[in-house]
């Protein structure tokens, strides 16, 4: 310590009649002439402060019991929004919301089964609001490019635009009109021109849906169950009371209603004329 003060007493050393200097800082020359301030060290670090480290570890532990309390409370509640990215942008943001149901709720019986005048206007109520509208500065938010997009010829403005989940809904039609082909295409010819057109369709609508439920990954539990009387009965019969999250199906089906353009819309086609309506 003797050491430590001999090392720097040359510099804090009053000259004749000098008053003491007091400050912590001395201006000193150095061999170049230019003037700079130096720290010096004295033999003490000022006063003890016994109770700062005893602060710093109360105030860590409050820090950590805080953040451990609200990641606790956001996993009990369902929101797990801490561990999910930012979604990319869509349109129909402000209309998604999430609701919480059991697995097996919302069959309708109108949308399944056999050809039915029920069971066709339930189908065609369902995708009607498939095509909607959009702004430019919509689609170039959604990374879609206007200037080679098609426009509506309405006088409205905008563009013809899909959400992902009509595009998907319109493949599961198309598999329900072909599965009862007989009813809904009459004289359709196996192997024909317009036959292999469905199935390469029905391809592409195939493959659409398998990347939509692999990209959703519903994850409720499902659970497998022996029929009663299982005497012929060669696989169980799978059950679920199991709930999933799901968007708000009402929410967004009015939303593209509100911006719907019907299903034979008037668009713009400058290479054939200024307008065609779609068929």
């Amino acid at each position: 310590m003797s050491v430590q003060k001999a090392e720097y007493s040359e510099l804090i050393e009053e000259g004749p009649g000098e008053p003491h200097q007091n400050s912590d800082t001395v201006s000193v020359s150095d061999e170049f002439g230019y003037q700079h301030e130096r720290y010096l060290y004295r033999g003490s670090i000022g006063p003890r402060r016994p109770f700062l480290p005893a602060l710093c570890v109360v105030t860590g532990l409050i820090y950590v019991f805080g953040s451990l309390a609200i990641i606790v409370t956001m996993y009990r509640s369902g929101k797990h929004c801490l561990w999910v990215p930012e979604p990319p942008y869509t349109p129909v943001a402000d209309a998604i919301k999430y609701v919480t149901v059991k697995s097996a709720d919302g069959y309708n019986a109108d949308l399944q089964g056999f050809p039915s005048e029920a069971h066709d206007k339930a189908w065609l109520n369902l995708v009607t609001p498939a095509l909607t509208r959009a702004s430019y500065e919509e689609m170039e938010r959604g990374r879609e490019d206007p200037e080679h997009s098609v426009a509506i010829g309405d006088g409205k403005g905008g563009y013809m635009v899909s959400l992902g989940v009509y595009h998907e809904l319109h493949c599961m039609r198309r598999l329900k009109l072909y599965l009862h082909k007989e009813h809904y295409y009459p004289g359709l010819a196996h192997g024909s021109e317009e036959d292999m057109y469905e199935l390469n369709h029905l391809n592409h609508c195939i493959e659409a849906i398998r990347l939509s439920l692999m990209c959703a990954g519903n994850t409720a539990l499902y659970s497998f169950q022996w029929p009663e009387s299982n005497e012929n009965v060669r696989k169980p019969k799978t059950k679920t009371n199991s709930e999933r999250t799901c968007v708000d199906w009402s929410l967004i089906d009015q939303w593209a209603r509100n911006r719907s353009i019907g299903m034979h819309p008037t668009l713009e086609r400058p290479v054939i004329g200024p307008r065609h309506t779609l068929s």
